[in-house]
């Protein structure tokens, strides 16, 4: 570690590298959890209803203001006809957990009738599907809004169910045509969503120290983790503004405490990559974040450039400048582990 401090001093900055935060929402699939109906029949003639339409409404919450582009959800086999998907706000005139449905003039954020969508087995008899949303939504920070997924089928008593989630807290929100009532459920539905940059990929692990902007900087990657695709990008955030840092690779993760002076925590062992060639030291700009996407056939080590091999664990940090009254130090991230396939 010794060696990264002058190195670090020596290289020249490019211009910050200003990106879109990154950002994804997970309610990730319970497999033994109860699924619940949500389709709607579409009758050819477009004259009638069936008693067995029901429609679920899932809540969701960010911690931080996004635009979203892509959805992810768990159920049954897809029906012939797609998917019909909408977003609401709360409704404004209740605290119950409730779309805004019943107000006059209500009106859902974006709706739109998807029938080009990937899937793929998720066990059990289930499926994953994803979408990107024809267009893109952004949703404000700490402020409940609704997903409806709804399946639509051309035969008549069909169902479609959308699975549970292991980490829902407020439950489901559901009608059933034939019960003419809309009930709330005890358990959630199994639905991410996700920016531009893909799906948050990895473990994190290990723990960042405050640095001088109160908060803990936080390492995280996106993109996939199939070597093949060479598709990955990290972020960190939480950082001073204007602070340059790079990234650090090793396939061993470790613990050092403070290291050279740094006010943070090393988490990783064995041989240490740097990334820091063009373009490859980072500023985080007035936001405080910075951006790299990787490539997999050149990853950082001691003693040269290697590729990542299906199989491998790498585990990733960032190490940035910092100050603390006056004086110059360095502080970490927290670090993310991630297993190539």
């Amino acid at each position: 570690m010794n060696k990264l401090i002058p190195t670090l001093v020596a290289v020249a900055l490019g211009a910050p590298v200003a990106f879109s935060q990154a950002y994804s929402y997970e309610q990730p699939l319970n497999p033994s959890g109860l699924l619940r109906d949500s389709q709607l029949w579409i009758d050819p003639s477009g004259q009638n209803d069936l008693d067995s339409d029901a429609i679920c409404w899932e809540d969701f919450e960010f911690a931080v203001d996004a635009t979203i582009t892509k959805l992810r959800w768990y159920g049954e086999f897809a029906p012939s006809l797609g998917f019909e998907i909408s977003f609401h706000h709360q409704d404004p005139n209740t605290f119950a957990v409730q779309p805004d449905l019943f107000r006059p003039g209500a009106h859902a954020i974006s709706e739109e009738i998807y029938t080009n969508f990937s899937a793929a087995p998720a066990g059990g008899g289930l499926w994953r599907f994803e979408v990107d949303l024809v267009t893109p939504l952004t949703f404000d920070a700490h402020t409940r809004y609704f997903v409806s997924i709804v399946g639509r089928t051309p035969i008549a008593w069909a169902t479609w169910g959308w699975a549970a989630t292991s980490a829902g807290v407020n439950g489901t929100f559901w009608w059933v045509r034939g019960a003419h009532m809309y009930f709330h459920l005890g358990e959630s539905r199994a639905v991410s969503l996700s920016t531009g940059d893909g799906w948050r990929e990895g473990v994190s692990y290990c723990t960042a120290e405050l640095n001088s902007t109160g908060r803990k900087a936080a390492v995280a990657a996106f993109g996939s983790r199939t070597v093949a695709q060479n598709d990955l990008m990290l972020t960190a955030n939480n950082m001073p503004t204007s602070a340059f840092g790079f990234f650090l690779a090793s396939q061993n993760q470790g613990f050092v405490a403070q290291p050279s002076g740094s006010q943070g925590n090393l988490c990783l062992g064995g041989a240490i990559g740097r990334y820091v060639g063009p373009g490859q030291i980072l500023d985080s700009g007035a936001g405080g974040q910075f951006a790299l996407t990787l490539d997999l056939n050149q990853m950082p080590t001691p003693t040269g450039l290697v590729s990542a091999m299906a199989g491998q664990t790498w585990n990733f940090q960032s190490w940035f400048r910092d100050s603390v009254a006056g004086q110059a130090t360095s502080n970490f991230t927290d670090a993310v582990s991630l297993s190539f396939v």
